[in-house]
């Protein structure tokens, strides 16, 4: 991802023209969008969608035609041709980064993919449960709530992933560890230099995971 230096005044607008955009943001029982040219808002709407429309989709990208018709019929209905300059979005499942203005490259879009991907199967697993009534049950009790015919394997493959939950979150403690451990080295040496460490990549330990916080297995 490439963060964008956004000038003050474009060059759409030095050429004489105003600069337009489409600003979507996709919320989770609305679509907002609005169109501005420059700082003037031609067009500001909140589409609603209700329950029924939406409990269609078993995953959230599979409403991605049906909100794209929505926004595209409310610029027919107020004669606004698609023709911007740019398009904008609210946020995005993208790892923890500064605030401001990105342009969508490839990666972001692969990194979009993957984190819906997993959604979608976390979503999957959720109407799998509900459907065999077992909402709320933990992994480690799920062979108690087989048919004893299936007791035995659904153990196997419980341990088997608990063990390697286990070594998994034993490898990451050891390597939040280290890099902790340097990140203090790093801050001595600053402080031996007389270097003021930058405010906003100064290291600060993880705060203690809540005791209600539950595992996730996706990991």
């Amino acid at each position: 991802m490439d963060k964008l230096n956004i000038s003050s005044t474009p060059s759409s607008v030095k050429n004489g023209r105003g600069e337009r955009l489409l600003v979507i943001n996709p919320g989770s029982t609305s679509t907002k969008i609005a169109v501005y040219e420059n700082e003037t808002p031609l067009l500001v709407r909140n589409i609603r969608h209700t329950v029924e429309e939406l409990s269609s989709f078993l995953l959230v990208i599979d409403q991605f035609e049906f909100r794209k018709s929505l926004v595209l019929r409310e610029l027919e209905v107020n004669d606004i041709p698609f023709r911007f300059d740019a398009v904008i979005g609210r946020g995005g499942l993208v790892k923890p980064i500064p605030g401001g203005v990105y342009e969508v490259n490839e990666a972001m879009k692969r990194e979009q993919a993957l984190t819906l991907a997993l959604r979608g199967c976390e979503q999957k697993r959720e109407t799998l449960l509900t459907g065999l009534g077992l909402t709320g049950i933990s992994l480690r009790d799920m062979p108690s709530h087989c048919p004893p015919e299936y007791r035995a394997e659904t153990s196997r493959m419980v341990e088997q992933v608990l063990k390697g939950y286990a070594v998994l979150q034993a490898a990451q403690g050891s390597a939040r560890t280290l890099t902790e451990l340097e990140l203090r080295r790093v801050d001595g040496e600053l402080a031996r230099r007389g270097v003021e460490p930058d405010a906003e990549s100064h290291y600060q330990a993880s705060p203690a995971r809540p005791t209600s916080m539950k595992t996730d297995f996706r990991a």
